[in-house]
């Protein structure tokens, strides 16, 4: 975090020449970070986003289905999460991840749902089917009661500040998650006619379902990449 003239406290303690904190700044920041880089607090994310699947409906339908895949629950932008134990983590939140069993009744009302990607342990190694998904689902139509009951002891977390709170590796996840679960919330119909759009490659565009819309007739381009992270 910076202040109003953009110094870090390391930048601070340095420019003070007060060692000790200068020391225990950097060394604090080396444990925490999973790498050596320096970069936005919401920008590391480990998972493969795999775009080059998001046209395959049999390959994303299966994916959802998977016995592996998981699910980020979102009620109104707030992610469902769970409060770590201080001894096991150097974290305080992490997020809830559901089985689609779980879920299973309200994904029936069709609600957004976004493809974040699967985890990859080995760059290296060609990706199969097997890696374990992950989701984000917007479970807002549902009662916020019934969320929160879908993981004991789940709260539902507004974001900035609580979402600081999070590991590196999720928060980068819950930047992308929350943006899109916005993009979806304030782009329900089309910005050309008005018409209602629907969700389409893994939720990644929009689509006017009015097709005499000059949007469908390659006029117009509905795509969350032009956008992304400015919801968030």
């Amino acid at each position: 975090m910076i202040n109003s003239t953009g110094q870090t406290a390391l930048d601070i303690a340095v420019f003070w020449n007060h060692r000790d904190v200068a020391n225990l700044l950097q060394t604090d920041s080396a444990e925490h970070n999973p790498d050596s880089n320096l970069r936005n607090f919401f920008s590391l994310n480990l998972l493969n986003r795999c775009s080059d699947k998001r046209k395959d409906k049999t390959w994303m339908r299966n994916k959802v289905l998977a016995s592996n895949t998981r699910f980020i629950a979102f009620h109104n932008l707030s992610a469902l999460a769970v409060k770590v134990a201080e001894k096991q983590s150097n974290s305080r939140y992490m997020l809830s991840k559901l089985e689609y069993r779980d879920i299973e009744i309200y994904m029936a009302a069709d609600p957004a749902t976004v493809f974040l990607g699967v985890v990859q342990e080995d760059r290296s190694v060609p990706l199969t089917f097997e890696e374990p998904g992950l989701f984000a689902v917007d479970l807002s139509a549902v009662g916020e009661a019934t969320v929160l009951g879908l993981a004991p002891g789940a709260m539902l977390m507004p974001g900035y500040p609580l979402a600081m709170q999070l590991s590196p590796e999720e928060a980068g996840i819950y930047a992308e998650a929350r943006s899109m679960m916005a993009w979806h919330d304030r782009y329900q119909f089309c910005p050309t006619c008005g018409s209602p759009s629907r969700s389409e490659e893994g939720g990644y565009k929009r689509v006017c379902q009015n097709m005499d819309c000059r949007s469908n007739n390659g006029t117009a381009v509905y795509l969350h990449e032009i956008a992304f992270l400015s919801h968030f």
